[in-house]
């Protein structure tokens, strides 16, 4: 017996909604099937760029959410709303005054994704940094859907690390493990080889703390590299992130 959409609890509700939201990766081809074929507008919905207090795996409710007609802002293998805007679009002069008032408001209040209270930073080791370039190594769940979409040759922090330490062998490399991580509660874990890729871990910091001491932050695709970017840190990518430029 062939399967019929248009019987589906789904098929029933989409007949009276002009709009659908999925979020994240729970999108399947039997949902943009029923989609197409009801006229419905599909959306995906993510996190945005500010969660309020809380990590994600404690499902804090978010204080921004991001929604795509096309895509995911983090999935590298198709194009987003996002994407599109950024390279496509003209942006008035009063429009790019008041991104750069928004702008100036989350880095004088300190903001980043999480907004989790750290430590305040211990005292470096001054002597054994001298003139070293400090470089800021976040770590990412490596579970997560950013890294499968949008890193396709490096995957885990300790590849990371050694990736960071073979580019910059002359620098202070400052790694930052993912609160979710330290917390048990996802993967991302390095082992004790690794110790040697880094001069410093630093677990309970202000993520903003961080970005602020840096010379330079070395990421897969972690929104700090994001957060870097505004607040004038030179950043390098191993992945493919939304704020990455092209071929860079």
């Amino acid at each position: 017996m062939q399967f019929s959409h248009e019987k589906t609890p789904l098929a029933a509700q989409l007949a009276t909604c002009d709009s659908l939201v999925v979020w994240g990766q729970k999108l399947t081809p039997e949902i943009k099937t029923l989609c197409q074929a009801h006229g419905v507008r599909l959306w995906r919905m993510e996190d945005g760029f500010v969660r309020s207090v809380g990590l994600g795996v404690d499902l804090t409710r978010p204080l921004s959410l991001a929604f795509d007609a096309r895509g995911l802002y983090y999935d590298a293998n198709h194009t987003s709303d996002l994407e599109q805007l950024l390279e496509h679009t003209p942006f008035d002069a009063a429009l790019l005054a008041r991104a750069a008032r928004l702008r100036q408001r989350l880095i004088d209040l300190k903001l980043s994704k999480y907004n989790v209270a750290g430590r305040n930073l211990p005292a470096l080791p001054r002597e054994e940094i001298g003139t070293r370039p400090i470089v800021l190594v976040p770590g990412q769940v490596e579970t997560d859907a950013s890294i499968a979409q949008g890193s396709p040759e490096i995957k885990t922090n300790q590849q990371l690390l050694a990736a960071v330490r073979e580019r910059r062998p002359d620098a202070f490399i400052i790694y930052k493990p993912h609160p979710d991580v330290t917390s048990g509660a996802r993967v991302g874990l390095i082992d004790r080889q690794a110790q040697d890729l880094f001069d410093l871990e630093l677990i309970d910091c202000d993520i903003i703390d961080l970005i602020d001491l840096a010379d330079e932050i070395h990421t897969m695709c972690s929104l700090t590299g994001f957060e870097g970017l505004m607040r004038g840190v030179a950043v390098h990518t191993y992945g493919l992130p939304f704020y990455a430029l092209a071929g860079g």
